[in-house]
């Protein structure tokens, strides 16, 4: 991704004024409907696994069906209680309000605080409520023997203004908060303390002394649900009461009594809570009793750690946004306001934290067309600052096709598009004809930079290369990328010959400094390690009027024009001399006048043969490396017969065997017939010329479909005298002899495999030889088969004919 290091300064600006401003809306706890429903959503992804420790004893259908009509018998609920105290329950929550004396029947009432004296950990309900409609609060609380003989707290809950139930506070009363929630006393009373420090967003010290008729609440906290509706163990209030869960079923247990059963019960919409199903309120306080427990109690953060929180949210955010590319800015803005909401999330889940993330998002989200609203504003004023630029330019650009557009602007006036166009897209269209003059003048120089048969290497004064084209790459054997973090010198004094260095490296040094210090034109040769011979030559010029110069090289391959040098002198110095030497002696005995002997002409005879000899190994190189050869379709079988008839009477002569094999499938070659004949000549006469007589010399004719192109093989093996190891890479050159004392014993000039290599080149051909000194040697020819779909796979089979006479 492409980005700025730092936004600009209109990019700081804006994200400082957008997070300022969502750290605002975050203080009001703005937008609460987004925040709630996130909210919700976490806390069902949040859910954990319901403690087995935690019974609700409920009073459903069928216990009001066994029992009677509610309410019920005071005594009735104390049997319940002994139940529960001979079971040696940890704790009860009784979620019933007993506010009023059974005046009827006091023996009820007896027994039911006897009964909660005798357990001793029961923990009763207060509620506050209105005296009458819209009249005085006041506080309702279990009549005074029960309320002495319990514990008691307050179960008040915090609805929200879309009637789900979401917050609790544990503590709250009128004009100050001295009752703990009931859960809170449930605690102390079950593990003999509470949480220390108690959870909860606090209410300020200035709003806790006031008007003893208003509820005041303390501890505020949004309840971590630890189950949906029905998740907790329910056991039936008949059957508890009726022994049928035996003790070691409730022994230890928290219990939680209260109304489950349909229109008696308090129902109440929850976070966790589904359409069908509403949470009872013994379930939520057996739900915050366990957040208590287990310190999850999610504390709301207050006002100035929400708005800090959101306005660095923000701020990062937006920062990033205008920091990155355009392509880019959509992806990441989406990216980024899913993190901030799986930022809320985590602070939720792992650290009982609620921060309202809404706020965020939506800045985070704004900044983005916000943003690109600036980026295309700016975008419009370069474009026409650049209209206006490419009108003053009218050296590279085409006059005319800007003249009716840029007419308008003369006088900087803004242009005005045809009505109902798009301004960009106009804008853009302008911009756009008026560099295509300057692109394709671009092009055309580039393009004729990079196809020139030279090589040119552009460097600054200070020897760093800035340009180098195809050429220079291939004759210095450059294949890095990185080559413009290179110095010039420094890259010819790695890809030069050591050995011209060593003689030469002064003269270089000398032309480089000629063009970079002394402004002069200079040049010099160079020889490379991969077999190039170079001409180098450099100047210097300035780019425009602001004295930025830069220094030019040209490498010009002269490796063909110093070989044909060495080849003409190789020619003259072989001419004036072999050549010379048997026609003299030619002369010299047709001089003598006396004792000519059949000795003499015999002598006469070989100078002669020798001399045509050397002549048509010339004339026959030349031909194989002139340019006009004709191709045409060659049968290789034909080639190959009409080459071992040729040395038919010089291998009878020496008695040696030549026999040839032909695969079964004919073989087909694009080439030139003469030439191909003339170079399986030169394999068997060389084969004939070093082998033994009473031996055998073998021409195949094959072929191999094993590569692309498949390719036609022709191989020459004899059982002569071999070749020396250190000769076989230099059998291929000119006037190159072995130097062995068997090679030099035989005649010749050195040419013949000269021309078996180049015939083999000028067929996309190659000739490769496996000799072992002393024990024969082998020619191969590789030529590429003419691609004709009759052409067969080789056969297995092959034929013998022997051309030669066994004496």
């Amino acid at each position: 991704m492409q980005s700025r290091l730092l936004p600009n300064a209109e990019a700081v600006i804006l994200s400082l004024l957008l997070s300022c401003l969502a750290g605002l809306a975050s203080w009001g706890g703005t937008p609460v409907a987004i925040n709630n429903v996130f909210h919700d959503a976490f806390q069902r992804a949040a859910i954990d696994v319901t403690p087995d420790d935690i019974l609700i004893v409920g009073i459903d259908e069928a216990s009001l069906q066994g029992i009677g009509k509610w309410p019920w018998r005071r005594d009735i609920h104390a049997q319940l209680i002994d139940r529960l105290t001979v079971a040696d329950v940890r704790a009860i929550a009784y979620d019933i309000i007993f506010s009023e004396r059974d005046t009827p029947n006091p023996e009820y009432d007896a027994a039911l605080v006897n009964a909660v004296e005798k357990n001793g950990q029961v923990v009763l309900p207060v509620f506050v409520g209105e005296h009458s409609a819209g009249g005085q609060l006041l506080e309702v609380i279990p009549f005074d023997n029960l309320a002495t003989a319990g514990h008691l707290g307050h179960a008040h809950v915090e609805i929200d203004q879309d009637g789900v139930l979401r917050s609790t506070h544990l503590r709250e009363g009128l004009g100050s908060p001295y009752w703990e929630h009931m859960t809170v006393v449930l605690h102390r009373i079950a593990y003999g303390e509470v949480p220390k420090p108690l959870p909860g967003l606090r209410l300020p010290e200035t709003e806790q002394s006031i008007d003893n008729k208003l509820i005041v609440r303390d501890y505020r906290n949004r309840i971590r649900f630890s189950s949906a509706p029905g998740g907790f163990r329910m056991l039936s209030f008949i059957d508890v009461l009726d022994g049928k869960y035996p003790a070691s079923q409730l022994q230890d247990k928290i219990v939680f009594v209260g109304t489950v059963a349909a229109g008696l019960s308090d129902t109440l919409a929850t976070p966790v809570s589904d359409e069908n199903r509403h949470m009872q309120g013994v379930e939520l306080n057996a739900n915050i009793f366990h957040a208590l427990r287990s310190d999850s109690l999610i504390q709301p953060l207050n006002n100035f750690s929400r708005l800090s929180l959101t306005a660095i949210v923000s701020l990062f955010g937006l920062l990033l946004l205008t920091a990155a590319a355009p392509a880019f800015s959509l992806l990441i803005t989406v990216l980024y306001t899913a993190g901030v909401f799986l930022l809320s999330y985590l602070l939720l889940a792992e650290a009982n934290l609620w921060w309202p993330p809404a706020t965020a998002a939506i800045a985070v989200s704004m900044g983005y067309p916000l943003w690109s609203w600036r980026r295309l504003d700016r975008s419009m004023r370069y474009l026409r600052e650049e209209l206006l630029s490419l009108n003053k330019e009218g050296s590279l650009i085409d006059r005319e096709l800007l003249e009716d557009t840029l007419k308008p602007w003369e006088k900087q006036d803004p242009m005005v598009p045809r009505q109902n166009a798009d301004v960009v897209a106009f804008h853009i269209e302008q911009i756009r004809r008026s560099q295509s003059s300057r692109r394709q003048l671009r092009h055309f120089i580039f393009s004729c930079l990079a196809n020139l048969s030279d090589g040119v290497i552009a460097t600054t004064l200070s020897g760093r290369i800035v340009l180098i084209n195809d050429q220079a790459r291939k004759l210095l054997g450059v294949e890095s990328d990185n080559i413009h973090e290179q110095q010039f010198e420094t890259l010819l004094l790695a890809k030069a010959d050591s050995e011209y260095l060593d003689v030469h490296r002064e003269q270089l040094q000398k032309t480089l400094n000629d063009v970079y210090q002394n402004s002069a034109q200079s040049e010099c040769e160079l020889q490379t390690t991969s077999g190039y011979e170079l001409l180098l030559q450099g100047s210097e010029f300035e780019l425009d009027t602001t004295d930025n110069s830069i220094a030019v090289f040209t490498l010009t391959d002269i490796t063909r024009l110093r070989e044909m040098e060495r080849t003409r002198a190789e020619t003259l110095n072989f001419v004036s001399h072999d050549l010379r030497s048997p026609l003299v002696s030619i002369l010299a005995l047709l001089e003598r006048r006396t004792g000519k002997t059949n000795e003499d002409l015999n002598q006469i005879r070989d100078y002669a043969q020798r001399a045509l000899s050397y002549s048509e190994s010339f004339l026959q190189l030349a031909r194989a490396e002139a340019d006009n050869i004709a191709f045409y379709e060659c049968d290789l079988h034909a080639v190959a017969d009409n080459a071992a008839e040729f040395v038919y009477s010089q291998s009878t002569r020496r008695r040696i065997q030549v026999l040839v094999s032909h695969c079964d499938e004919d073989v087909w070659i694009w080439g030139n017939g003469d030439l191909l004949e003339r170079m399986i000549i030169n394999l068997l006469d060389n084969a004939i010329k070093y082998s033994e007589p009473n031996s055998t010399v073998k021409l195949d004719v094959s072929t191999d479909f094993s590569g692309v192109p498949a390719n036609a093989v022709v191989s020459v093996s004899d059982q002569g005298i071999g070749i020396p190891e250190k000769d076989q890479p230099f059998l291929f050159e000119q006037f190159r002899r072995g130097s062995s004392d068997e090679s030099r014993s035989r005649k010749g000039a050195g040419l013949g495999l000269r021309f078996i290599a180049v015939t083999a080149q000028r067929h996309d051909g190659s000739v490769e030889v496996n000799s072992e000194f002393g024990k024969g040697s082998t020619f191969t020819v590789r030529l590429p088969l003419l691609d004709e779909p009759e052409l067969a796979q080789p056969g297995a089979a092959s034929s013998l004919v022997d051309f030669a006479q066994n004496e």
